[in-house]
């Protein structure tokens, strides 16, 4: 699992550095059509204005580690990170702040899905082009972004629920019936919608499965203590406990 992780790591690393330089490649070569004049430095760095939705969780610290490492003068790109400390309103001024330093591209770990309308409006106006990563937005015109570079959240819940009622029913304790509580990630993150929704849909399926706790953790290690306080505190008899991140599992 830890060289997967890693793989998958330098692979999305690899796809944003060769997005970035494809999509900005384009429009240089756009404007060098547009006058019959080659640019006059073709050594001029791309600049990425890039913003996190927080690092509140490892997985935030290697993505953010990855594209900084990646994402050089030696690559040629100039690379602007700045971190929203999971603020949405901070996400939105922080891509606004790029569009007026007129960046080459704009990319971001949106904190949740929807909201997202109105500024990747003004940056495609802007002739900014935008690559959305890891969690995906929900906008009415697909246009708006030039790609997103993420994995199948549903998928991931399908699969994390199909693995775990196999393991159940190798048990030689199996029971007839499984309480559970789910921590889920930030509510409205494309991340918690799909993983929460997979898993519901295959334990309910099943039939034997019931959730007795349900509430967000905001996918870090604070968010995981505060909820498996609340559970000792309702003395609930838990079976099972399914984390939508390793940060909030790691606090228990």
């Amino acid at each position: 699992m830890k060289k997967f992780s890693k793989l998958k790591k330098f692979f999305t690393c690899f796809l944003f550095l060769v997005c970035a330089i494809a999509v900005t490649a384009c429009g240089n070569e756009n404007e060098q059509k547009s006058d019959g004049k080659e640019e006059p430095d073709s050594k001029a760095l791309i600049t990425v204005g890039y913003v996190q939705s927080g690092t509140g969780a490892a997985w935030s610290h290697a993505n953010v580690e990855s594209i900084q490492q990646s994402c050089t003068e030696e690559n040629g790109i100039k690379l602007l990170y700045e971190n929203a400390e999971d603020s949405f309103e901070n996400q939105l001024n922080i891509v606004r702040s790029f569009i007026e330093q007129k960046v080459d591209l704009i990319s971001f770990t949106p904190i949740v899905s929807e909201g997202w309308d109105e500024v990747l409006q003004e940056a495609k106006d802007a002739g900014i082009p935008v690559i959305v990563m890891d969690r995906m937005v929900d906008v009415k015109d697909d246009t708006l972004y030039h790609c997103w570079i993420g994995s199948n959240f549903l998928l991931e819940g399908y699969k994390a629920a199909d693995w775990l009622i196999d393991y159940m029913d190798s048990l030689k304790t199996r029971k007839k019936s499984y309480k559970v509580a789910l921590f889920q990630g930030t509510i409205g993150a494309s991340a918690e919608t799909g993983r929460t929704q997979g898993v519901e849909e295959m334990l309910a399926a099943e039939g034997n499965y019931k959730f007795v706790y349900k509430d967000t953790g905001g996918f870090n290690k604070d968010g995981g203590i505060r909820n498996m306080e609340n559970v000792l505190k309702q003395k609930l008899d838990i079976d099972i406990l399914i984390s939508e991140n390793d940060d909030m599992h790691w606090a228990q």
